[in-house]
């Protein structure tokens, strides 16, 4: 009886143990399906692996949480989906990295929808992702995305704490010649008097921008001059264009900009 007793321990224990591994290796390749849908934006993969009893919370051999996976692959509707499966913001430790800048492979829009998301789940992160997001919408002439950030509370003057140059949003688009960008960033209280790190306004980078223009301008019929300077012919037949935006900007400018007006 007693040898029958313990080989009948011993098979339950195995039986025990094999269950579990199944049980971890389960739950592995759960893991796994919610890190590869969250890294690639996956919303299918990712659901069926939450569905099934993934941790929201997983991460990978390296640290990287599904949420920030998910926010790197700037696919709100994953990101939205590993939040309402109640992934720890705190935990995850979102960075203005993750965001990405702006490049060809970069869908603005996309990260646009995830910081928006992100921050209305951790409104402490407002500063740090919103800035991001707001100058990649500038930057990428974006204005929907601009008119959505600055309505959840993304500072208009706001500026990256790791930009060099300090530069505010309006100068962005005022460097680019972006007179719809700068009429909105005005209209929702931009700061035409705000200085970057060496004191210069947006004013002043238009203003610079516009004696660039001057000089092409000056010299678009001297053919030896364009060939030195490498300009392609259509962007020598735009310089007039170009530069009578940027007198429309200036001008905005100036409207903006009391100190501007008297000195200038």
């Amino acid at each position: 009886m007693s040898r029958i007793w313990v080989s009948r321990v011993l098979w339950t224990v195995a039986l025990i143990v094999m269950i579990l591994a199944c049980l971890r290796q389960y739950r592995k390749q759960l893991t796994d399906q919610l890190l590869i849908g969250a890294r690639i934006g996956d919303v299918v993969l990712i659901r069926q692996a939450l569905t099934s009893g993934a941790d929201p919370n997983s991460r990978d051999s390296a640290g990287m949480s599904a949420l920030r996976l998910a926010v790197r692959s700037h696919r709100a509707e994953a990101v939205a989906t590993i939040l309402g499966a109640g992934a720890d913001t705190r935990a995850s430790h979102i960075s203005v990295q993750d965001l990405g800048g702006v490049g060809l492979d970069v869908d603005v829009g996309g990260t646009v929808d995830c910081a928006i998301d992100v921050i209305r789940a951790a409104p402490e992160l407002l500063d740090s992702l919103g800035t991001r997001a707001l100058s990649n919408a500038v930057q990428s002439d974006d204005r929907i995305a601009v008119e959505r950030l600055l309505s959840v509370g993304v500072d208009v003057n706001a500026v990256e704490r790791r930009e060099l140059m300090r530069n505010a949003p309006l100068m962005i688009a005022a460097n680019q010649g972006n007179v719809p960008m700068v009429k909105l960033l005005l209209k929702h209280g931009a700061n035409a008097n705000q200085r970057d790190s060496v004191g210069l306004t947006a004013h002043d980078y238009a203003k610079a921008k516009r004696l660039f223009y001057d000089e092409g301008v000056r010299h678009k019929e001297d053919g030896a001059y364009i060939a030195s300077r490498q300009w392609p012919a259509q962007y020598v037949a735009s310089l007039s264009a170009r530069r009578n935006e940027l007198d429309q900007i200036i001008k905005l400018l100036t409207e903006h900009d009391a100190d501007g007006a008297k000195n200038r």
